[in-house]
């Protein structure tokens, strides 16, 4: 067995809240049948069907950050 490589691989990496919120305020309100808002979940799945059918992506990785405070609250206290 030969150990994993990402050599020749299409990887994306995907700020998973960052899209969420911008395909929520993107796209027009859509809802589910039971009248739930469902346009950010979506948009979220169009974008990472996109990713592998049309730009060939080998490799989805979706990062969330973290509840609490992160790195970035010190860069910007307005994150």
């Amino acid at each position: 067995n030969e150990p994993f490589t990402l050599a020749g691989k299409r990887v994306y990496l995907v700020d998973a809240y960052s899209l969420i919120y911008q395909v929520f305020h993107a796209l027009p309100e859509m809802t589910g049948p039971a009248g739930q808002p469902v346009g950010a979940a979506h948009g979220f799945v169009r974008d990472m069907l996109d990713l592998i059918e049309n730009r060939g992506a080998d490799l989805l990785v979706a990062a969330f950050d973290h509840s609490d405070e992160t790195f970035r609250h010190t860069l910007d206290p307005q994150y």
